[in-house]
């Protein structure tokens, strides 16, 4: 019988491989609880992200939901997301949010 340390971790290289079907297929056949992973592995260095993305899901039903109506309160909510994780995704949520707006000049003429 094989000790517990002698067995290899399956999660070994999982975001590795993830990153690499990522670029290869530009994440095309990716499902919304990965796609979501992929952004959580900015955030969260070592942790499980495909059980708190699953979480994320289930508590907002979609992407679309959670980056739109989702705040910073409701995400640290779940567990696994603090606050800088709470900010990256509120702020792709303010990012969808100006794009879905009438473009207007921002500073120095750029277009928001």
């Amino acid at each position: 019988m094989k000790k517990s340390k002698d067995l290899k971790n399956i999660h070994s290289g999982h975001r590795k491989r993830m990153m690499e079907r990522f670029i290869r297929n530009n994440a095309r056949g990716f499902s919304p609880h990965e796609m979501l992973e992929i952004i959580l592995f900015q955030v969260i260095p070592r942790a499980n992200t495909n059980e708190t993305a699953h979480m994320l899901l289930n508590r907002f039903g979609s992407l679309r939901t959670l980056f739109l109506e989702g705040t910073m309160p409701d995400f640290m909510q779940i567990s696994g997301i603090g606050q800088k994780s709470a900010a990256h995704l509120a702020a792709i949520g303010e990012t969808f949010r100006m794009m879905e707006q009438p473009e207007v000049s921002g500073k120095n003429g750029c277009k928001i």
